[in-house]
């Protein structure tokens, strides 16, 4: 599941993550980047509303967004 939101960070913010399935610190970095410009609760963790959020984003025809 780290590495599915790794790449769906990479898509929807272009964060430039390797996609190691290590929710490290640039993992949580890039989440609580992405939840501030989402608009959510910025923790950085990827919970139910961050991973409906991430998951529209990165598939979205426009990504990345932020």
């Amino acid at each position: 599941m780290v590495q599915q939101a790794q790449c769906y960070l990479n898509q929807a913010t272009d964060a430039g993550l390797d996609v190691d399935g290590d929710f490290g610190r640039l993992t949580q970095s890039a989440t609580r980047a992405f939840q501030q410009c989402a608009g959510i609760v910025v923790d950085g963790r990827i919970g139910a509303q961050t991973w409906s959020f991430l998951s529209f984003w990165a598939n979205a025809p426009d990504a990345p967004f932020c």
